[in-house]
């Protein structure tokens, strides 16, 4: 039980660090005070991924950790099942960007641009956390293998918002320039199936890394045996 209060304690302190340097890199991204490649300012900064997936990263945390601190004050040893679903959400997202900036934009861009001011806390920093947190301490329920489906959620979605501004808009027409080079020589079905697949391995990676970490079964299990 001692050591089930000391996952939470950790847990909510994870999430609010998280929260705060999200909140914070997003809003210097926001006021033009961002550097590096990849970087911009005012509304232009949401259409980036790794704007959107650390403001979801943060929103989520912060649920995660408002909700450990109600169960350390109500002496409880874990928070609730729904919470732990935001954060696993929140951290695929996160773990995307993080990826995606190493295997592929950091060689085409420079590591170097990726990693300054706010890029630095959104491209590792938060990301790298995120995942520590989600792993080791958001303890208190095996996540049952549907879940993998809502870790997938917001690549589905941003996915779908690039090809059609960058593919089937263009710039020429008002769409958005292809500022992740994922159609570079016409070869965009390519990047469609190594993001969504590379975003699935790291949906059951982190499931399968967080279930390792919790021995005992949460309410998603005991509703789904055969899931586990």
């Amino acid at each position: 039980m001692k050591n089930r209060r000391f996952l939470l304690l950790c847990s909510f302190l994870s999430n609010m660090l998280i929260f705060v340097m999200a909140a914070a890199a997003v809003g210097r991204s926001y006021k033009a005070h961002a550097s590096g490649a990849l970087s911009s300012s005012g509304v232009t900064t949401f259409r980036y991924f790794t704007t959107d997936s650390n403001i979801l990263a943060g929103a989520f945390a912060l649920i995660a950790g408002v909700f450990g601190l109600f169960a350390l004050l109500k002496k409880r040893d874990r928070i609730p099942e729904a919470a732990v679903l935001l954060k696993y959400i929140g951290t695929c997202a996160v773990s995307l960007t993080f990826t995606v900036v190493i295997v592929f934009l950091g060689p085409i861009y420079g590591y170097g641009s990726m990693y300054t001011g706010a890029s630095f806390y959104m491209h590792g920093i938060v990301p790298m956390l995120s995942m520590i947190s989600f792993i080791a301490f958001d303890r208190g329920y095996r996540l049952p293998k549907s879940r993998v489906l809502f870790g997938l959620i917001p690549t589905v979605i941003y996915g779908a918002v690039y090809f059609t501004m960058v593919v089937l808009i263009g710039k020429e027409k008002g769409g958005w320039p292809d500022f992740y080079a994922f159609t570079r020589d016409g070869f965009w079905w390519l990047s469609l199936i190594l993001c969504f697949g590379g975003s699935a391995v790291l949906c059951i990676l982190l499931r399968l890394l967080h279930n390792r970490c919790e021995k005992r079964p949460g309410e998603g299990e005991k509703l789904n045996e055969k899931e586990k």
